[in-house]
């Protein structure tokens, strides 16, 4: 028995499961590891649950019109996560709510600042809270959104 030819369907259904994988295992290093998300990570999970979105829209309607969004959902995805890994890496600054200084605790009440029960950690985008082979997670994030880009890309061409 050969393999099964990759339709469109196909594709659009390991998209759904490899975002869906990234979420779950994003959630797994945060409830399971104690790693907690910087804003950019949190970002990064935004655009799968739009990839899983997408899925939902190509397996509903499989058009040209719902792979492109889907594409273009992974391609942003990509380049957020891309961009993660360059301002942790210090290729470039991330944005000023990534930096963990002092300034993201000016919403919080004296009493709450004060108060060690409600000490929330305050998350730098810049620090690699985990790395595989000198990637850190964003950069496997990306790694992996631009392969699932390519199955978009995949279901594009296989949709009348």
């Amino acid at each position: 028995m050969g393999m099964p030819e990759l339709t469109g369907r196909r594709a659009a259904l390991i998209i759904g499961g490899v975002s869906t994988a990234l979420l779950l295992g994003a959630l797994g290093f945060q409830y399971l590891g104690g790693l907690a998300p910087c804003p950019l990570c949190m970002l990064q999970r935004y655009w799968h649950l739009m990839i899983v979105a997408a899925v939902g829209l190509y397996i509903a309607l499989p058009r040209r019109l719902t792979a492109a969004f889907g594409a273009l959902m992974s391609f942003c995805a990509a380049a957020v996560a891309f961009f993660h890994a360059g301002v942790e890496l210090k290729w470039w600054e991330g944005p000023q709510g990534c930096s963990g200084v002092a300034e993201n605790m000016t919403a919080m009440g004296g009493a709450a600042l004060l108060s060690l029960d409600s000490v929330a950690p305050i998350v730098k985008c810049t620090e690699v809270a985990w790395s595989f082979v000198g990637l850190s997670m964003a950069g496997w994030n990306g790694v992996i959104t631009l392969l699932v880009a390519g199955l978009w890309v995949i279901c594009w061409r296989r949709c009348s």
